[in-house]
């Protein structure tokens, strides 16, 4: 499943813990998109 990191920020902004567990597994598959999040 492709995961766009943009969006996964506005809707787990309010929980920290999915939202790390969400943003770890995007970059494992997206790794050229690193830059979005950093």
């Amino acid at each position: 499943m492709h995961i766009n990191p943009r969006i996964l920020g506005l809707m787990t902004i309010d929980d920290p813990i999915s939202f790390t567990i969400k943003i770890s597994a995007s970059l494992k598959a997206n790794t050229k998109n690193t830059d979005l999040i950093s």
